[in-house]
């Protein structure tokens, strides 16, 4: 078999692979406080990867938060929170999993750290009079970073709109849907989208 052969193989198995697992994609519903009432929704793509969970927390039939984990991976979650149930995001932060992320404790004698793996905020912002504007915005200084966080998106609209995952088409929302933004937030955006990993 010559290598061109070889190759157009893998990449039609490739390709059908590709297919066959979008194919499979589900969704789930589970009672995960056990009163009869299934709460949670999960979004799973076709090798059972966890995409977006929601959550109805006041039993009013509608999601009250979202986490949404980009590319299928855990590495990174977006949560998304309605809190006054009105069906707009007045909350939402992106935080990375930190498997050295440590608490300070006193053991009598000195301050040690004691480790315990979770989840640390890389940027929040929050609309906490729900007036549609956000109110405070805080973004994490990576190590060795030159750009300045983005402080102006204190006073800005605050995108309502929850990101949406279906399990056959994956993540829907596009920056397009999210709404305009200056030139020095997608740059920004980009540089963190670049440094995380994750696609532009």
């Amino acid at each position: 078999m010559t290598p061109i052969k070889a190759l157009l193989l893998v990449l039609i198995f490739l390709a059908l692979n590709q297919n066959l697992s979008q194919a499979s994609s589900r969704e789930e519903w589970k009672d995960q406080d056990k009163d009869g009432f299934k709460e949670t929704h999960l979004f799973l793509d076709g090798k059972g990867k966890l995409l977006q969970k929601t959550k109805d927390t006041n039993a009013d039939g509608k999601p009250d938060e979202y986490s949404s984990y980009p590319q299928g991976s855990r590495n990174f979650v977006l949560k998304e929170l309605d809190r006054n149930f009105d069906g707009k995001i007045d909350k939402r932060s992106l935080s990375q999993w930190d498997p050295n992320k440590g608490i300070s404790i006193w053991d009598g004698k000195r301050i040690i750290k004691t480790p315990v793996p979770g989840y640390s905020p890389i940027w929040k912002e929050g609309d906490n009079d729900f007036d549609g504007i956000i109110d405070t915005y805080h973004e994490k200084k990576q190590k060795n970073e030159t750009v300045a966080p983005l402080k102006n998106k204190v006073g800005q609209a605050i995108d309502i709109r929850p990101m949406t995952v279906s399990a056959q088409d994956g993540v829907e929302k596009t920056a397009k849907e999210a709404g305009p933004q200056t030139s020095q937030e997608q740059e920004r955006i980009d540089q963190l989208n670049q440094k995380m990993g994750l696609k532009s």
